[in-house]
């Protein structure tokens, strides 16, 4: 069950996308986590986007930028599905801007469609306090104005939070 969290951002504030992340990294204040606190990310991802992903990984031969190819597949056009979960590491930049991300693991269940609205959700499932060990649950979800989510890609990331107050 997701609660409301109270203190995701680095001094205490309530989650917001308007808060700036500091920039002085060395007097980010320790960060308090408990299990189930979570961040949500939400965006649409553009041709322009899949292009530029396409480009910068160097794959010329994307089925995700050839129309006759992503019918293979999927009834229309979609961007990539490790392109999509890097929401996880936009979350983690914005609130832990010093953690080190050491795993991923990802299904992806359903294709990102371009121009669909998409909400990452990263929840806290575990805390190892003495090496500042935090894993947690990634679930990126299709919102596209229905009262269900769909789940397009789920996992689990586990970061070192060299900020993380131990209890």
């Amino acid at each position: 069950m997701l609660i409301n969290l109270t203190l995701f951002a680095q001094i205490g504030q309530a989650v917001n996308p308007e808060i700036p992340v500091p920039k002085d990294y060395l007097k980010l204040e320790p960060v308090s986590l408990n299990v189930g606190d979570f961040a949500k990310l939400e965006r649409t991802f553009t041709e322009d986007d899949t292009k530029n992903f396409a480009n910068a990984i160097k794959d010329e031969h994307a089925i995700h930028l050839n129309p006759d190819n992503i019918k293979t597949f999927a009834e229309k056009d979609s961007t990539y599905g490790m392109f999509s979960s890097s929401m996880f590491t936009s979350i983690i930049r914005k609130y832990f801007p010093t953690a080190v991300y050491l795993k991923q693991q990802l299904k992806f269940k359903l294709p990102v469609f371009l121009n669909e609205k998409v909400k990452a959700t990263m929840v806290v499932r575990d805390i190892h306090d003495e090496k500042k060990i935090v894993t947690f649950d990634t679930i990126i979800s299709k919102i596209n104005g229905s009262s269900t989510e769909k789940v397009a890609i789920e996992g689990e990331a586990q970061i070192i939070i060299p900020t993380l107050k131990v209890r």
